[in-house]
């Protein structure tokens, strides 16, 4: 039976409904968002939202459908399940699962609910966001580096441990942000191979000429994602409204520019792209940087590269011998940080607006800095020394303070002060999908993931260290 050509005018699914106050087999809370608000007239909805900031997952079915929610095949993962009653034929069993970020647990917890239903003898068609890409059902593998592979052949486990195969053989939505950078810099890299001389020798770097680079040849030489031929662009868009960072879209200055202020002389990230190359092919490299940065923007998503730090030691003084003498030092991807600039400039453009922040932050932020803090401290001081007050001063230090931030906390607050949709998303998925790993005389040690705090070695690092102490 063709369980997609029989539904697909009657019902319909989806995940990130970002929905809150109805869960399968329980009453709406007080705060409920209503059906009614959201889906046609002519639908029923079955919900099960998260009941936090995203996510949520639902199936709508057209009201002359027989249809009956499903709470006890619902497990502890995002998922909800719908029984529809077919004319002649054997009971179809619906469900919407989400899985925002590669999980084991929700691997499986998504086991456990579909054997709830495999037990019943009962037809399935199980839709949602799985979030694994790498799965290649062809061939029923996982593609070689694909990142958390073990996760990924997991649910290919699960799938084909349950008897289900895959309806939809190609994309169901254009090219993910991932598989944009990916063709960026196998392109770039191409041309960086073909036109730029170096040296053969393993153990030296490449030299780049720069006649050949300032002239711009390097990627103009041959035809590829890089040189196509786009309308000109001011740069991607963000969405930023009047009270809020998720509505109306506003126009942020050209990408190119931040491309021909990159310093030359700094590291390059995990991704490898010299920053020499990103400057002086600004004009060539401009417009797919700002397609991949607007795809990002508007999903909420980011390559593996942008969340990933190689940590690398920086000798201070002393005993060179001596590990306490070194610095160590957050290399990040480059082409993510001009991203970072483009969106911190506009949250506190945001913030600054409607005033959440005021006169009395001086940290991290245009204009001020420990001078202008210690003019008005002083300032306080000699008031009060006038008026023969006394002064008592209160000096704290956060132990640790940039690698103790909680990130849910973090993102609630940001959420409180208007930072909402896509823009949250990302800021979720720069925060929490971090890995990172150390790197001396180019050997590498495993990846470790990054549970809490902000991203030292990046743009937004200080900005969101700015929301721990102030309370919504």
């Amino acid at each position: 039976m063709d369980l997609q050509s029989t539904t697909s005018n009657l019902t319909s699914s989806a995940a990130e409904s970002w929905l809150k106050g109805e869960h399968p087999g329980k009453n709406p809370t007080k705060d409920a968002i209503k059906s009614s608000e959201v889906f046609p007239e002519n639908y029923t909805a079955y919900r099960n939202d998260r009941g936090t900031l995203g996510g949520g997952v639902f199936i709508i079915v057209q009201n002359n459908i027989i249809a009956i929610e499903k709470p006890e095949f619902v497990t502890k993962c995002e998922i909800e399940w719908v029984k529809i009653q077919m004319k002649d034929k054997k009971d179809l069993t619906i469900g919407s699962f989400y899985m925002p970020h590669r999980n084991m647990e929700h691997i499986k917890e998504l086991d456990k609910s579909i054997d709830h239903i495999s037990n019943k003898n009962q037809t399935i068609m199980l839709t949602g966001d799985f979030n694994c890409p790498d799965i290649n059902w062809n061939t029923i593998s996982v593609n070689q580096n694909a990142q958390d592979k073990e996760i990924q052949i997991a649910l290919m486990e699960v799938i084909i441990s349950h008897s289900l195969t895959q309806i939809h053989e190609t994309p169901t939505r254009g090219a993910t942000v991932q598989e944009l950078w990916d063709k960026f810099k196998t392109d770039l890299y191409s041309n960086l191979d073909n036109h730029i001389y170096h040296q053969n020798s393993s153990d030296l770097k490449p030299v780049y000429p720069g006649s050949i680079i300032k002239s711009g040849k390097c990627l103009k030489r041959k035809q590829g994602y890089t040189n196509r031929q786009r309308k000109p662009t001011t740069g991607p868009t963000t969405g930023i409204s009047k009270k809020n960072v998720s509505g109306k879209s506003e126009k942020l200055n050209g990408v190119e520019k931040l491309l021909k202020k990159l310093n030359t002389s700094k590291a390059s990230g995990p991704d490898g792209i010299p920053n020499r190359i990103l400057k002086e092919c600004s004009k060539q490299l401009a417009p797919g940087l700002t397609m991949i940065f607007q795809k990002s923007i508007n999903t909420g998503t980011l390559p593996r590269d942008w969340l990933n730090a190689n940590i690398s030691s920086v000798f201070k003084k002393g005993d060179k011998h001596a590990p306490e003498n070194y610095r160590p030092v957050s290399l990040t991807s480059v082409p993510c940080k001009l991203l970072e600039h483009i969106i911190c400039r506009h949250i506190l453009k945001h913030l600054e607006k409607h005033r959440v922040l005021t006169s009395l932050n001086h940290g991290f932020r245009s204009g001020y800095s420990c001078e202008t803090q210690l003019l008005v401290t002083l300032h306080d001081f000699m008031k009060a020394f006038d008026a023969g007050k006394q002064i008592d001063v209160a000096i704290l230090d956060f132990s640790k303070a940039f690698d103790t931030v909680p990130h849910n906390k973090l993102l609630h607050k940001m959420n409180e002060y208007g930072i909402r949709g896509p823009l949250n998303k990302w800021l979720e998925m720069f925060l929490t999908q971090r890995k990172m790993k150390a790197v001396v005389d180019r050997v590498e040690s495993e990846e470790a993931s990054v549970d809490s705090g902000v991203p030292q070695g990046t743009v937004l690092g200080p900005l969101l260290f700015r929301y721990r102490d102030r309370s919504p």
